[in-house]
């Protein structure tokens, strides 16, 4: 058990990246694996209700990333919560949220855009409850 809170300070500045971290995902032949957290928007249709939804993501979960190069990266990601779903039902007063609506695993591609801290991430994930994001 640490001694004091500068000595856990210590330890997690000496295991995490800073943010510029994209960087390094994105140098020609480097492979990482990172635990990663993003924000978002997201879209998509649901097949049980065949309605359409749109919402704010922000998907917490493990990505495997291949630098390539011109500074572009591909990623494979598997979140495992998404808290922009509990977020989504805030903002549109659907529902109250719950823990059980941030639980979210799945699997999606990334790919990371040159000297920008942005990429565009594809995915599929099942919800254990209904989808509180706004209908279209």
């Amino acid at each position: 058990m640490p001694e004091s809170p500068e000595i856990v300070k210590q330890i997690l500045t000496s295991v995490s990246l800073q943010p510029v971290s994209f960087e390094l995902k994105r140098q020609d032949g480097t492979y990482g694996v990172f635990i990663n957290a993003y924000l978002g928007v997201c879209g998509g249709y649901e097949f049980g209700s065949n309605q359409g939804y749109y919402g704010i993501a922000a998907p917490i979960g493990i990505e495997f990333v291949k630098g390539l190069s011109c500074g572009w990266s591909i990623g494979l990601f598997i979140p495992m919560i998404d808290i922009g779903k509990a977020i989504s039902a805030q903002i549109y007063k659907e529902q109250t949220p719950s823990v059980a609506d941030v639980v979210a695993p799945g699997i999606g591609g990334t790919v990371g855009i040159p000297e920008l801290p942005i990429l565009l991430h594809c995915f599929i994930h099942m919800e254990w409850v209904l989808n509180p994001r706004h209908q279209v």
